[in-house]
């Protein structure tokens, strides 16, 4: 008998056990044995499918059978590896949805089974499958959810970097910087939990943040973010920290001397993530010095319209976006006295710099 054919017999064996069986004295399914028989088949039909690819609607149905019969039997780490060899197949034939939905899967009973980093992994895939069809939502979803296993989890997680790293590089390389900053601040509160380990790394991350500021021309958001950490977690006197004060000064006053000081900082801007020590390369001095003038003259035009104590407060909120929450701790947020005054010269605000767009 084939491999295929066996598969095909210990599958309908498996299917036979998952059902009630009156004649047998069988009142309900005997999941052990659907179970033991699933394996048995989804072996014989990978087997098989190595040759023969009309082996795989047979093997997935086998990989599906053996989660759902595990899951009954309370062994969700057989299931969580059913749905990732499941996945696995679903992303080889191009069916995106169905791969990184059984991935997600995966990582529910991986972390079931107390498996964080595992679950954490199976997360990611799910999100790069989504990646590779182009689904940014589901994607960022994923990622999110992979992050957040370590922001909930204290005590069984071991290693967080490359979660955390994928999801920041997915971010700087879509462009999302905003969004990459707040990741890499989640990060940083995650690292903290083990200091003693981790406070290089909080470093690095607090230059990457910087960089990210000063690669979209915000360099008074890169300063105003450098003076808010320059005292936090032992940065100040850092080698990330040197760089980071050079950058910024350099940029601020001698941008000429940029290919100088990415020079004689190379082993710090080389040690952050690809994505972002590339960007530290890309740096344009004359693009920073003209987006610099650009927002001073906007600045001036807002301010002349809008007439209150809260003006820098509110104009650098309304200019800056999302990058008061990468602040650590937050700094430029308007003042909650008066929460309706407030929000109302922020509409004037924006109104404003909207007539000027």
């Amino acid at each position: 008998m084939s491999a295929l054919e066996e598969g095909k017999r210990l599958l309908a064996k498996a299917q036979e056990y998952s059902k009630p069986k009156l004649l047998s004295f069988r009142f309900s399914p005997d999941w052990e044995s659907a179970a033991r028989y699933a394996r048995q088949a989804a072996e014989k039909l990978t087997s098989a499918s190595m040759t023969n690819e009309a082996a795989f609607p047979f093997l997935e149905e086998a990989l599906e059978m053996s989660a759902q019969a595990s899951d009954q039997i309370n062994s969700p780490n057989q299931a969580a590896r059913d749905y990732e060899a499941l996945a696995k197949i679903h992303r080889n034939k191009g069916r995106h949805e169905k791969a990184w939905a059984a991935f997600e899967k995966a990582a529910r009973y991986y972390r079931l089974n107390n498996q964080i980093d595992t679950a954490a992994s199976a997360l990611v895939q799910a999100a790069k499958v989504a990646d590779e069809a182009k689904n940014s939502a589901e994607c960022t979803r994923l990622y999110n959810l992979a992050v957040s296993i370590y922001e909930d989890e204290e005590e069984k997680a071991i290693s967080s970097e490359s979660t955390f790293k994928a999801a920041i590089n997915y971010l700087v390389n879509a462009g999302r910087y905003a969004e990459a900053r707040q990741m890499i601040t989640r990060q940083n509160v995650v690292y903290r939990r083990k200091f003693d380990v981790y406070a290089h790394e909080i470093h690095f991350n607090y230059l990457s943040t910087i960089i990210l500021f000063l690669h979209e021309d915000k360099l008074p958001e890169a300063s105003q973010f450098f003076d808010s950490v320059t005292y936090n977690d032992n940065f100040a006197g850092s080698n990330p920290f040197e760089c980071a004060r050079a950058l910024i000064s350099t940029l601020d006053s001698e941008p000429e001397k940029l290919d100088e000081i990415r020079q004689r900082y190379s082993a710090a801007l080389t040690a952050i993530d690809a994505p972002v020590s590339r960007l530290a390369y890309r740096l344009d001095p004359t693009r920073l010095k003209t987006a610099g003038l650009k927002r001073q003259q906007r600045r001036d035009e807002i301010k002349s319209s809008v007439s209150s104590t809260n003006f820098d407060a509110v104009i650098d909120a309304k200019l800056g976006g999302d990058d008061a929450k990468t602040q650590e701790p937050e700094t430029g947020a308007v003042d909650a006295g008066n929460p309706e005054s407030d929000t109302a010269l922020a509409e004037t605000a924006e109104d404003a710099l909207n007539q000027l767009m």
